[in-house]
């Protein structure tokens, strides 16, 4: 902000009521979504500048892959680098920092690191963002020795939808409105039907016990992750027909809509005439399930079928209630699984990134696996080594935003010491 041109809003506060602290920056312009916003990228271009101006030298699209390391001396001397065009390099620094954005993008490691001991983490989890974050220089970094600190952690979700798109319906636009994350002038499709359908307030969700896991009002955001990779949204012909005849009662609004899909929630109360052709294509697609009652729904996605009917039974008998004694969803949410077929549609909660990572000390120096020997050189910084600020016991923070807030800290401050011990000053 003070050097480099940067500007943000004022503090506000996070996603909900509940956040009491004014924590939340926004660049500016903050106009998310239009033309304005792109003019935040000159921030990053003048930084770029700034850094180049005092000799320093971007080997863009140029990725390190192996740590050169002095077992003798337990020091890290460089890096093996390899471009685009296949050109291989042996960098040598007085440091290097490790500052790759986690490891969401390696199955291989989410399947070693993700356990279910304190939740249903273990599997192959869909990412929402940069897979080329795949871990690879954690990794090596663990290889040569290096410890790691709340690995095993959630990582950071805010959104849930379905593991893939439906693509071949009319778009529709909506005059006036610009799409969050698009710029443009929003469309919603028929096609997204099944995205709508999976992070619905008014639905039935269950994870792969067959068991409900939050208020169905969490599942667009904050909440999915507690079902572990996957989840399942339970519907009956009745309530398809529904949205065949009259649409969805309620806009499934939030972040699933705005960053999935097609990037616009349908909106409420438009009939859905395609409705039935929608579905039949995601059960070709592979993430819609239909069977006559709820005992065969429930072998098409092995899932125990008693489970499942007891949790219909008793979700129904809250709809009937008007009183949701397992986890309080308000009434007008509660709406009744009624005569089959019945539909299970595949819930995705997306990730942004891991959250834990490396261990390191207060320089942000990698630790060896006994938490005090320094690996000489070696730095970790941002989703590389934020498991420091957190615990295998707890979710990432609900309110989001520790991840580029850590990112910006760590990563200033490793510079900080970084410069004073190379160059003593």
């Amino acid at each position: 902000m003070y050097d480099h041109g940067f500007k943000f809003s004022t503090p506000k506060r996070g996603f909900t009521e509940a956040d009491v602290y004014e924590v939340k920056y926004q660049y500016l312009p903050n106009d998310t979504g239009t033309k304005e916003y792109a003019k935040t990228y000159t921030y990053f271009e003048g930084i770029m500048d700034d850094y180049t101006e005092l000799g320093g030298k971007f080997m863009l699209e140029t990725e390190a892959y192996e740590l050169i390391y002095d077992n003798q001396s337990n020091t890290v001397k460089g890096v093996k680098a390899r471009s685009y065009d296949g050109k291989e390099y042996e960098i040598y620094a007085d440091a290097i920092v490790l500052a790759t954005g986690g490891f969401a993008g390696n199955v291989e490691m989410e399947t070693k690191y993700f356990s279910n001991e304190y939740y249903p983490l273990n599997g192959e989890w869909k990412q929402y963002g940069m897979h080329q974050n795949d871990g690879k220089m954690i990794a090596n970094a663990i290889d040569i020795g290096a410890g790691t600190y709340n690995i095993g952690m959630p990582p950071m979700v805010h959104v849930a939808g379905t593991p893939s798109f439906l693509t071949d319906y009319a778009k529709n636009e909506l005059p006036g409105v610009i799409g969050r994350m698009t710029g443009r002038t929003s469309v919603w499709t028929p096609g997204d039907i099944p995205l709508n359908m999976v992070i619905a307030k008014n639905s039935l969700a269950i994870n792969r016990d067959g068991k409900r896991f939050t208020s169905e009002t969490g599942v667009g955001m904050l909440d999915p992750w507690k079902s572990g990779a996957n989840y399942y949204s339970i519907w009956s012909n009745d309530q398809v027909q529904k949205i065949k005849e009259n649409g969805f009662s309620i806009a499934s609004e939030g972040p699933g809509t705005s960053y999935l899909g097609h990037q616009t929630a349908i909106p409420a109360n438009i009939p859905l005439p395609e409705t039935d052709e929608v579905l039949q294509s995601a059960i070709d697609a592979g993430f819609v399930y239909k069977a006559d009652t709820i005992a065969e729904l429930a072998k098409l996605i092995s899932v125990d079928p008693a489970a499942l009917e007891e949790t219909v039974t008793t979700y129904n008998s809250y709809c009937q209630s008007g009183q949701d004694l397992d986890f309080r969803k308000p009434a007008e949410f509660l709406v009744e699984v009624g005569k089959g077929p019945y539909y299970a549609v595949v819930g995705t909660p997306y990730c942004y990134s891991t959250c834990g990572g490396l261990n390191i000390n207060e320089n942000f120096n990698v630790l060896m696996t006994d938490g005090k020997t320094p690996v000489n050189n070696l730095y970790a910084v941002g989703t590389d080594s934020m498991g420091v600020l957190f615990t295998e016991k707890k979710p990432y923070v609900t309110f989001g935003g520790a991840a580029q807030g850590w990112s910006f800290t760590s990563g200033y401050l490793a510079g900080e010491i970084i410069a004073e011990k190379v160059l003593g000053k």
